[in-house]
């Protein structure tokens, strides 16, 4: 990946992470970490392909670290 979109997916994992802390699993949606990373909602598929891949890969982020 290029720094530009290794940026970018972590801005969506910190949006993802925020989210998650405040209203847990069931009220994520890809729409909500979208406007939470200030990004648009269709820029978020072009790293992602859905939110169950963005979790399995932000879930490997946070296994990695340990």
């Amino acid at each position: 990946m290029r720094q530009s979109e290794l940026d970018m997916t972590e801005q969506v994992f910190i949006a993802t992470e925020r989210l998650m802390a405040e209203g847990g699993l069931h009220s994520l949606s890809m729409h909500k970490i979208a406007k939470e990373a200030k990004i648009s909602p269709g820029t978020i598929y072009l790293y992602f392909k859905n939110k169950d891949e963005l979790l399995e890969q932000l879930a490997r982020r946070v296994f990695n670290l340990f």
